[in-house]
């Protein structure tokens, strides 16, 4: 075992959060690594991606971008299926062998680890990015790190001001992977997907990237950053475009996930049923407020999802820096 592997901490401890997860065959038996706010702080999402998981196909595949140490590949193979998994930093890719070792699976076959950055084009220009560590926060324009109202991290000012030899010597090259293009060429009988997307503000290029995979596209568990679509070249005008025709081509719903209150909600466990959620109405350029809470979630349509959006661009310092959404197809959401 490598050292990295002997610092995996047991997984069993968190899964009474989610009993979906519990009685999946072998996951308590599993380790995973510096992955305790999901269960502390992001439940919801959680419990979402693993709804949306084992209420789909079997053939589904499911593409984790933005994978960091691979917390949530580790959950997607473990519930059977097939995983693409795409983290730039290289520092990640201990941990995540780490992860997918655990699974006993072919990592070039059900889960395939991939040291790139998406974007909407092959021809985007390579970043460099450190040999070593695997950071939160991290983007192709701030590749250690940038909080998200655009204040890059202490680590990420360092390669600021290196030298070219120092830049050379501590980093590597990473280059764009455009989605809808990988899978083509290496799942090319894949026809159906769900995704998890984490990007710290370039959301808009990965949903762009896999357009052509939306009429394929079963549900979305993603990070929504719209304060820092600017540091990615991202207009408001372009993200909301994006997202309102992802929403309404694909006629699809989205949940707000609420991160947990402290104290009982830190540890409360979480049966995720779509049909518990009623619809939020909401009427054109009405601004819908993020909210903390897991009781506080809440369901929209595309106009509500928008008027969401308007708000965290408008008043990203009220609990609207960044937020976790479930996007899902109408006819996937609720059977009863």
């Amino acid at each position: 075992m490598s050292s990295a592997c002997a610092l995996l901490r047991p997984l069993g401890p968190v899964l009474d959060r989610w009993p979906l997860l519990r009685s999946t065959p072998g996951l308590a038996q599993l380790r995973w690594a510096q992955s305790d706010h999901l269960a502390t702080i992001e439940p919801l999402s959680v419990a979402a991606f693993a709804n949306a998981i084992a209420n789909g196909p079997n053939e589904s595949v499911v593409l984790d971008i933005g994978a960091n140490v691979g917390a949530y590949t580790l959950l997607a193979g473990a519930l059977g299926r097939r995983v693409v998994a795409v983290e730039m930093q290289p520092g990640c890719r201990e941990w995540q062998r780490c992860h997918s070792a655990q699974l006993g699976l072919d990592p070039t076959g059900w889960v395939r680890f991939l040291n790139r950055f998406v974007a909407t084009s092959e021809r985007v220009a390579p970043v460099r990015v450190p040999k070593t560590g695997c950071k939160t926060m991290a983007s192709p324009s701030a590749v250690v790190g940038r909080w998200p109202h655009g204040l890059r991290t202490k680590e990420t000012r360092k390669l600021d001001k290196a030298t070219p030899a120092g830049l050379r010597n501590a980093t590597r090259i990473v280059r764009p992977v455009h989605l809808a293009d990988y899978v083509r060429r290496h799942l090319p009988h894949a026809r159906s997907f769900i995704a998890k997307v984490d990007t710290e503000g370039y959301e808009i290029q990965v949903l762009e990237s896999m357009r052509a995979l939306w009429p394929q596209l079963r549900a979305l568990v993603v990070e929504l950053q719209p304060a820092a679509w600017t540091f990615a070249n991202v207009s408001a005008v372009r993200g909301r475009e994006t997202l309102a025709a992802l929403m309404t081509e694909q006629s699809m719903l989205a949940l707000t996930l609420p991160h947990a209150k402290s104290g009982i909600e830190a540890s409360a466990r979480i049966v995720f049923d779509p049909c518990d959620y009623a619809m939020h109405r909401v009427s054109k350029g009405e601004l819908v407020p993020p909210t903390v809470g897991l009781d506080t979630a809440r369901l929209l349509d595309a106009e509500g999802l928008l008027g969401f959006v308007e708000h965290m661009l408008r008043f990203p310092g009220n609990r609207g820096w960044f937020h976790e959404v479930l996007l899902v197809r109408k006819t996937y959401w609720c059977a009863r």
